[in-house]
């Protein structure tokens, strides 16, 4: 799908910065309903884990990982971030979320690459849209295109409570995560 961008700007050759209104987009077709989660990272990226637990017996029964870079991550935060005030209320009645340790990928473990997530919550019920934009895309919106080329990755549905939990990690480990786009402030 072809997004408009609002806004295109590069300081760097190997940079692009751009605002675009995604509240049109079509949300993606595949479907995954996950009731726990953990985000863990490494040097290069940082991977959100949506799980389903099996209904009887421990374990879990499928497993959803979503690569994202440095910089996607910090987007995805400051666009959180600006629903904040909005949000401390609902928090307040909900139950507090936890994140898990993952010692095991069950059999049915898949991997998928997201650089943009449109996140949501209504009462108990959050989802997350995930969207990848190629290098391809994004160097022709720096070349003046523009439209940006968006691939719709997968719909997550999650309690609130949890995906409170994941802002909260995410802003947690932010500072360590350096950045090709901004300065990263604690």
């Amino acid at each position: 799908m072809l997004v408009d961008v609002l806004r295109a700007t590069g300081p760097q050759s190997y940079v692009v910065q751009f605002s675009a209104n995604l509240s049109r987009v079509p949300v993606p077709d595949r479907r995954y309903t996950s009731d726990i989660a953990s985000v863990v990272s490494d040097e290069n990226m940082v991977k959100l884990l949506f799980g389903q637990t099996k209904v009887t017996g421990n374990g879990l029964r499928s497993l959803l990982v979503i690569s994202m870079t440095f910089d996607a991550i910090h987007q995805l935060i400051r666009s959180l971030d600006t629903v904040a005030e909005r949000t401390v209320q609902l928090r307040e009645k909900l139950p507090v979320g936890k994140l898990i340790d993952i010692a095991e990928e069950p059999e049915q473990t898949v991997a998928l690459a997201a650089n943009i997530i449109v996140a949501g919550f209504s009462g108990a019920e959050s989802c997350l849209d995930c969207y990848y934009a190629s290098p391809f895309a994004m160097i022709n919106v720096q070349n003046g295109g523009g439209k940006l080329a968006l691939e719709p990755v997968v719909r997550i549905t999650l309690p609130t409570s949890i995906y409170f939990a994941m802002w909260k990690k995410l802003k947690e480990i932010a500072p360590a995560l350096s950045s090709l786009t901004q300065e990263v402030s604690p």
